[in-house]
């Protein structure tokens, strides 16, 4: 649970790897995980801030607990994409998105 933003985690990601953005959106809206059906996909920018509270608030710990390596499917309004977040060469905070044509899904939910 982030206090933060209010949001909830799926913490054990799917034991899947899905190769469509159909098949990650039907797993994700049909979990059914901690007494709630209400899951679904993240956008890439809450992926990004549960990858910055793991880098820069938790100093590394919460990438040991959720494994927050490899390829993850994100659903901004209509659009589905798998990938990655990878640290840019530039100094200070960079990351850049990379596209997949697979990924693991970690669900979230609004928790308020």
């Amino acid at each position: 649970l982030d206090g933060k933003t209010g949001l909830m985690w799926q913490v054990i990601r799917s034991e899947q790897l899905f190769t469509s953005g159909a098949e990650a959106q039907a797993y994700a809206s049909q979990l059914k995980l901690a007494g709630y059906d209400d899951w679904r996909l993240p956008t890439s920018q809450e992926l990004w801030e549960l990858y910055f509270a793991n880098d820069y608030s938790m100093c590394g710990q919460l990438a040991k607990e959720v494994n927050l390596e490899r390829s993850y499917w994100t659903r901004d309004g209509e659009k589905i994409l798998a990938g990655y977040l990878e640290d840019g060469d530039d100094p200070g905070i960079n990351r850049i998105f990379l596209d997949s044509n697979k990924g693991f899904v970690r669900a979230v939910r609004a928790s308020r």
